[in-house]
């Protein structure tokens, strides 16, 4: 493919909301580790007052607003946060759900790799988590009635894949995180730090919790 159909494909993907990273397209996020190919994409953004973003841990391109400041730009910003608010609760449920299952603690972060019966089994063996397990899939809108812990686990995992928060991998239930996270950090620490945006929900085990360690 060439470099302007590369380019092309780059703005598109930008344009529509997708985090590019290795995990979801690893040939544009190359595309966008090449200095040329990201000044070529940031002097097209700027055509259109926008930027291209990148999350603090590096593993992440996404679209931005160039002024963040302005009145449009700030409106369109608080209505994301808004929409972000309503799904925010079951996505912290469950990383710290996740965290529990685990001997490391510390955050799901982009490349990590997740393992479907490995996670079950963990469930399964604790009743607590299980109650946690019900939990997220209520809190995420995915709860089917009569699903046992596979079929609710399931139901989380294709749901992360939808939404672009993990990447299907293999011929087996694994799964890699997306740097959709890396971003999802990034915008927490920014709620966190405007007082003036509304309150994100805390699930039990607080937020403090997910970023421990």
């Amino acid at each position: 493919m060439s470099d302007k159909s590369r380019f092309g494909e780059c703005v598109r993907a930008l344009l529509s909301g997708k985090v590019i990273c290795q995990e979801t397209d690893e040939i544009l996020f190359q595309y966008l580790e090449d200095e040329l190919h990201k000044s070529d994409i940031r002097d097209f953004l700027a055509r259109l007052d926008l930027t291209l973003g990148q999350t603090r841990d590096r593993a992440g391109y996404f679209c931005a607003y160039a002024d963040p400041e302005d009145k449009a730009a700030k409106r369109a910003i608080r209505s994301q946060f808004e929409r972000l608010l309503k799904e925010m609760e079951g996505l912290v449920a469950w990383l710290i759900l996740l965290r529990s299952t685990q001997d490391d603690s510390r955050p799901l972060k982009a490349g990590d790799l997740l393992r479907e019966a490995e996670l079950l089994e963990a469930i399964e063996a604790s009743p607590e988590l299980q109650k946690r397990l019900e939990d997220v899939v209520h809190h995420l809108g995915v709860l089917r009635s009569g699903q046992n812990a596979k079929g609710m686990l399931n139901s989380i995992l294709k749901h992360l894949v939808k939404h672009d928060y993990l990447k299907e991998v293999g011929a087996g239930s694994h799964y890699r995180a997306t740097a959709k996270w890396s971003l999802l950090y990034d915008q927490l620490e920014f709620i966190r730090q405007h007082e003036d945006m509304p309150e994100a929900p805390a699930p039990e085990g607080g937020q403090g919790e997910l970023f421990d360690g």
